[in-house]
């Protein structure tokens, strides 16, 4: 599994990460996430991974768990 992040800059100096990109879900994995509560989206259907709505260490921490 590899990710890609976004991170942006607030106001009060904080660095957050609102969306992150995972790449190399098998099905299972995918659905367990759902079930979890995270928002996935797939805006771009010819290249591999999701987008989802959360950072990026949640979403590896919830898989990590899983297993």
């Amino acid at each position: 599994m590899k990710n890609r992040m976004f991170f942006c800059y607030t106001d009060e100096g904080e660095y957050i990460c609102p969306v992150c990109t995972v790449f190399g879900l098998e099905e299972e994995e995918v659905a367990g996430l759902i079930k979890a509560g995270f928002k996935m989206t797939d805006h771009n259907k010819e290249d591999e991974g999701y987008e989802v709505k959360n950072s990026a260490f949640k979403v590896i921490s919830q898989i990590i768990d899983r297993d």
